[in-house]
């Protein structure tokens, strides 16, 4: 009986030295989860402000994403030099248990084949990635996904953040990721809300001269004047705008249609001539052929 005693209280010793064991873990753990949440909160004001600036920057010239990191540094490096130098601490993950950076991933268009949209994810509260990422990720991939958060609308980002309750259960057994950000560039693109017609989007550019020099997303309404290969044209009275085609989307217009097109102004007219040039037009509608964008 004795001897029962004796087992029942070193077992009751051995629980409650287990216990505290776990509750002293316990909150190391969930406190230094709040450190790391305030660690990200900080970063995420860098990242829409500097760092996803960054990738617009390389959007607006080259009309797709980069392919990796490295590839927007070079860029940045040689174009945007004011932005390399904080480089280095906005791609670190603070919940990263191997001190990785956050984790880009080029999406693109099942369309064009082209790196039309970018995620970045952080490996969120249990410290890694979960998700299975494969070398070609499209779109509507990210939808796929397992995040502690959601998605949201390609055209209006979230401010993600982390769910501010620590749950053990998502440390130990979440399996999941944390988005940090989400972007169909060329849907956002499309979906401008800055509307010309030639006349109007000529006297704009005379009106304020400086616009020679920007960069402007706009939609542009017309009636075709003619086709070829790469570009169409669109005339009002005596101007003419001369719109560079993307070639990842199909066109399927002719002469005297009307059309509504979303383009890249980027400085280049010609005065003399009346002639606005513009780049990566993407037909929304036309009178012949709704759009299927």
């Amino acid at each position: 009986m004795i001897v029962m005693k004796r087992i029942s209280y070193f077992s009751f010793f051995i629980i409650f030295i287990l216990l505290i064991i776990f509750l002293v873990n316990y909150m190391k753990i969930k406190n230094g989860y709040y450190e790391k949440v305030g660690q990200y909160c900080n970063i995420n004001d860098g990242i829409f402000n500097q760092y996803v600036l960054s990738y617009e920057y390389f959007f607006n010239e080259y009309f797709e994403y980069p392919e990796n990191v490295s590839e927007l540094q070079k860029y940045i490096r040689n174009n945007q030099k004011d932005y390399i130098n904080m480089f280095n601490n906005l791609l670190m993950d603070p919940f990263s248990k191997n001190d990785s950076s956050f984790l880009y991933i080029p999406l693109y268009s099942k369309k064009s084949k082209m790196r039309e949209g970018f995620a970045i994810i952080s490996a969120g509260i249990d410290g890694k990635i979960n998700n299975i990422i494969n070398d070609t990720m499209y779109i509507n991939d990210i939808d796929k996904l397992r995040f502690y958060n959601k998605v949201g609308d390609p055209d209006s980002p979230p401010y993600y953040k982390p769910d501010s309750t620590f749950k053990l259960l998502n440390y130990c057994f979440g399996k999941k990721d944390l988005l940090v950000y989400y972007k169909d560039g060329v849907a956002s693109y499309i979906n401008n809300n800055r509307e010309f017609t030639p006349i109007t989007l000529y006297q704009m550019i005379i009106k304020f001269r400086q616009l020679d020099k920007q960069i402007i997303t706009l939609t542009l309404f017309g009636i075709v004047d003619s086709v070829f290969n790469d570009h169409i044209t669109i005339k009002e009275n005596d101007i003419t705008a001369y719109c560079n085609m993307y070639s990842g989307r199909d066109l399927f217009v002719k002469p005297g249609d009307t059309i509504k097109l979303a383009c890249f102004f980027k400085g280049e007219i010609n005065r003399g001539n009346r002639i606005i040039k513009l780049k990566n037009c993407i037909k929304i509608e036309s009178n012949n052929s709704p759009s299927s964008e």
